[in-house]
């Protein structure tokens, strides 16, 4: 009966060892992290009856689309003080796909130089939940379009003028 009695007691010390191991040992959840960073422009003047476009391609391949989902993309626009002038939505690209985002001159909240014209650059703010080869990072550089609204055409274009700064990702409110 002892015996039995000091087995019954080895097994629960072992069972709660075993259990308290467990608990020690089990993988944590995690949240998916945020990677996120901007492309800073160089400056352009636009006058009014034009349009900037800003397209980006979402390199990844569509293959991958499961796995690694959209990137974000929020355009801002600044005047030449550095005051923003317009953001745009933040808007998903899903993998292999390219979008484009448009600010009208007109539509534009500055004050008026001879002609309509106003020097700007941009903010391109790139968002994901995996992690972004950095190496990688120009394959995202956006194709900046000037476009005369009255005719449609494209009157200059710049691609991958500008640089990348890695952000830390903004705490949720």
């Amino acid at each position: 009966m002892i015996s039995d009695i000091t087995r019954k007691a080895l097994n629960a010390r072992l069972a709660a060892l075993a259990l308290l191991a467990l608990c020690l040992v089990h993988p944590q959840a995690r949240a998916q992290e945020e990677a996120a960073f901007v492309f800073h422009t160089s400056s352009w003047g636009m006058v009014g009856g034009q349009t900037a476009r800003f397209s980006v391609f979402n390199q990844i391949e569509p293959s991958e689309r499961e796995r690694l989902g959209p990137v974000f993309i929020q355009v801002m626009l600044f005047d030449a003080s550095g005051a923003v002038i317009a953001t745009s939505d933040e808007i998903a690209i899903p993998p292999g796909e390219f979008r484009s985002v448009d600010f009208n001159r007109d539509d534009l909240p500055v004050s008026h130089e001879p002609g309509g014209r106003v020097q700007t650059r941009a903010q391109v703010r790139y968002r994901s939940f995996y992690l972004v080869d950095r190496t990688r990072a120009v394959g995202f550089a956006p194709s900046i379009e000037l476009i005369d609204n009255s005719t449609g055409r494209t009157t200059a274009v710049w691609v991958t003028v500008g640089f990348f700064e890695v952000v830390q990702p903004q705490e949720p409110q």
